[in-house]
């Protein structure tokens, strides 16, 4: 009989931020480190296996020694990085692009400083991995997956399988037996316990088996390595060394492994809406760095090169944005001083991309020919739709509060315009809120003009209908009720789409911030409106605002029609001082059976929705029920909600306590520390419709919302393009999306476009940027990624590593997988 292979791990798990603050636990990187190494010194046969590059970057940065004596132990095999991501991230909860940035960043630095190619994933912590991980994964030239959360009880999978994503792209992952901790004898010997179970159960013959001192850092001990070797000597049937995870993986059979589809669970029920701050920071710290990219590479682009994108900058912005993703950060179960640096880590990422958007407005502004009456008004579109709708714009015109002006469009034609006062300071004699209908190329610019003299058309006649609480623009008909300050009904083409009044409700939560347990519906009430108001109406659009109050909390919601709109936006404020409370935006949908569909990585996926479970999407969400018409919901800060009979559930807040492991009631003292407490805005749009809605709908009016139009109310100059409407990059094709446009990390002057195919079908798309254009051939939910540079359409993976090369270095790589990029 052959003996079972057990591969002994020692690793560390090191939480850089949970309990403690990220200096300490940057602390305990450089201890476990040394640790590490000291031990290799004293036992020739023990090898270590570290994830988390960042890790790396800072102890070359701070300890250039340490760094040294790890390079020398990668060279001698001893030392294993693994991972490839800059930290153990949330895996769930981050942006498709984000776990590329992961990914780019922490390749290329392994690569440039050890000369290696890391190939195995390893997020043993993180508490859930969303569907489509191994797509990406594979895209980034990984093989390999290793993770230990949700373990059996929660997730029948075999130790060791084939994980799948929709579009066929897969990896081998293992789930480790036991815990990826193991402080002394017994813990190891459970850990094989559980791993030579779960071998039997499955009728497999090797495993991995992790060991060593973790969470606050620490790693194999003396005492770990002396009981390996005595359980070495007591287990007669199994052959136990030390090995690394790709020593382990390069002796799976990958053709003989059950495969698995799907999210690989979750373990904490709560862990999508602790925190809403953290969460709406993260959201817009991603959402702001692609669109700094798209406008960089647009004024790269115009400007033949000379406007100088800043690189550094926004790679340094991209690596403090990608550590607080990190699981015990994104998750919302860190404790309060250590999240209030992320947050600010966030906010300098934020900061840095909206200066990178400023500036490249202005390189793209400065190389158009401006020259005409009036001035120019410079729009920028930063997606990869064009877009044509209402715009608002805020220019400085002197003496506009007593002087008119009159708009041009591309052509030069006159369009008609509103003023507007909706969040507008009135103080500023000097500028003017304007709307007006703009068009704007995918990933380009247009220009309009403004003079300063009156409009030569009659004043347009408004169309919109509006009443105290009703309000039509002729597709979408709203009706406000009088007492949640909430639609009560919405029509659009004859037909109701609500099962009844829409609420914002309020439930007791007296969960801890991991939300465990699942919630117990406790219904504490309702916001109720104080105040219905028209704010504004003119011929482009109509703004309701209801003032809704709960106890000693307040939520303003403005309701805005717009014309030739089938959206339904609503800005929102709120002002919150609940505590152990659930505050969920409630929508009840009409009809029976609904499918429930939302945006996870790359991916627009249907959720198996339980009544009661709460659920993770990212910035959509549909709901649809069995006759085709539903509503959709789109927003810009929640991650979390569920779904009760025929009623959506966004979760705005769950004020639990910071780093709260247990549930039940508290004391409420000044001392203890709540989440969600005081003011925030967030938007979220409804989009109603009577038959099955299109995913790429739903993709294209997300990009909108995250990364608006801009504007500049720029000089009259000279500049070598004339043309008043340019787009940089355009695709089309049905189901095509554009999820990345920017400038290539390693290729000067090379510009890279990544597409995906969104609604699971067959598909050709038709792409040109600037004056090249090629055909793509996109099979169902499948990714694409292409460097283009004088004409040259090169394909390569996601990181930007020709395919030829990445199949060449690792071997298997993408055959088979669907993700060709």
């Amino acid at each position: 009989m052959c003996k079972r292979k057990i591969h002994m791990i020692g690793n560390t798990h090191i939480d850089p931020v949970w309990l403690w603050k990220k200096a300490e636990g940057m602390q305990e990187v450089k201890s476990s480190f040394s640790s590490a190494l000291d031990r290799m010194n004293e036992f020739p046969d023990f090898k270590f296996t570290m994830s988390s590059i960042s890790y790396l970057a800072w102890v070359k940065e701070n300890c250039p020694d340490l760094f040294e004596r790890i390079r020398e132990k990668v060279k001698e095999g001893r030392w294993e990085i693994a991972g490839a991501m800059w930290v153990e991230p949330d895996c769930i909860l981050p942006a498709g692009e984000s776990f590329v940035r992961h990914f780019l960043y922490s390749k290329r630095f392994v690569e440039e400083n050890f000369e290696i190619d890391p190939v195995v994933g390893y997020n043993v912590d993180s508490f859930g991995h969303t569907s489509n991980l191994p797509s990406i994964l594979a895209g980034c030239g990984m093989k390999y997956y290793l993770f230990n959360r949700p373990d059996k009880t929660k997730l029948a999978v075999p130790p060791v399988f084939v994980w799948k994503s929709p579009d066929g792209s897969s990896v081998t992952a293992e789930r480790i037996g036991g815990e990826y901790l193991a402080w002394t004898k017994p813990g190891i010997a459970y850990n094989l316990k559980e791993s030579k179970e779960a071998l039997h159960s499955y009728g497999y013959d090797r495993m991995a088996v992790f060991y060593g001192v973790g969470n606050h850092g620490g790693g194999p001990t003396i005492d770990n390595i002396r009981s390996i070797y005595e359980l070495r000597e007591e287990d007669k049937e199994d052959a136990i060394d030390f090995s690394t995870m790709r020593e382990f993986f390069g002796t799976v059979e990958k053709e003989h492994l059950t495969e698995f589809q799907g999210e690989l669970g979750r373990i904490f029920m709560g862990c999508y809406s602790s925190d809403n701050e953290i969460k709406r920071l993260n959201r817009q710290a991603e959402w702001s760095l692609l669109k700094a990219e798209a406008i960089g590479a647009i004024a790269v682009k115009l400007s033949g090169g000379t406007y100088r994108y800043p690189k550094e900058d926004m790679e340094r912005a991209w690596k403090m944005a990608l550590f607080n993703q990190f699981h015990d950060i994104l998750s919302g179960t860190s404790i309060e001083p250590a999240r209030n640096e992320a947050c600010q880590e966030f906010q300098y990422a934020i900061a840095t991309a909206r200066n990178t958007i400023a500036n490249g407005i202005q390189g793209i502004a400065n190389h158009i020919d401006t020259r005409g009456d009036g001035f120019p008004l410079v729009l920028v579109n930063p997606t990869g739709k064009a877009y044509h709708g209402v715009l608002c714009t805020d220019v400085y015109v002197s003496s506009a509060g007593r002087k008119q002006v009159r708009m041009r469009d591309t052509t030069g034609e006159e369009i008609p315009y509103a003023e507007s006062g909706y969040r507008h300071n009135e103080r500023d004699e000097a500028r003017k809120s304007i709307l007006f209908e703009a068009e704007v190329p995918p990933m380009g610019y247009a220009v309009y003009r403004v003079l300063q003299e009156g409009p030569s058309f009659k004043p347009v006649k408004n169309r919109m209908m509006v009443e105290k609480n009703f309000i039509s623009n002729g597709i979408l008909t709203v009706t406000i009720d009088e007492k949640t300050g909430c639609p009560s009904s919405i029509i659009k083409n004859g037909i109701e789409l609500l099962a009844d009044k829409v609420a914002f409700k309020v439930f007791y939560d007296d969960r801890g911030a991991w939300g465990g347990e699942l919630l117990e519906e406790k219904s504490e009430g309702i916001f109720e409106a104080s105040n219905i108001k028209l704010i504004e109406t003119n011929f482009l659009r109509t703004v309701l605002r209801s003032t809704l109050l709960y106890q000693k909390s307040e939520l303003v919601v403005d309701y805005i029609l717009e014309k030739d709109s089938d959206i339904v936006k609503m800005n929102c404020s709120i002002h919150n001082h609940e505590r152990h409370t659930e505050i969920a935006f409630c929508l009840p949908v009409a009809g029976k059976k609904h499918q429930v569909i939302t945006e996870t990585a790359f991916l627009a996926e249907q959720k198996v929705v339980k009544d009661g479970t709460e659920y993770y999407q990212h910035r959509f969400a549909d709901i649809t029920n069995d006759k085709g018409f539903g509503i959709s919901v789109i927003n810009n800060n929640a991650y979390g909600m569920n779904q009760k009979d025929n009623e959506y559930r966004l979760i705005i807040s769950r004020s639990a306590m910071f780093a709260r492991g247990e549930s039940g009631p508290v004391d409420i003292t000044p001392d203890k520390r709540f989440m969600d407490q005081g003011s925030w805005d967030f938007c979220l749009e409804l989009l109603p419709h009577e038959e099955p809605i299109q995913k790429q709908r739903l993709f294209t009016e997300a990009d909108f919302l995250h990364m608006p139009i801009e504007h500049l109310g720029d000089s009259n100059h000279t500049g070598e393009h004339w043309l008043r409407k340019e787009s940089m990059a355009t695709v089309t094709g049905a189901g095509v999306q554009i999820s990345s446009y920017k400038l290539a990390e390693c290729e000067k002057g090379t510009q890279v476009l990544r597409l995906f195919e969104c609604e699971g079908m067959e598909t050709v798309a038709q792409v040109k940027v600037q004056n090249t254009a090629f055909t793509v051939h996109l099979s169902p939910y499948q990714v694409k990624t292409y460097l283009i540079k004088d004409a040259i359409v090169t394909e390569t993976n996601m990181i930007e590593k020709k395919v030829e090369l990445a199949e060449q270095e690792n071997a298997a790589s993408t055959t088979g997988t669907g993700i060709k990029s």
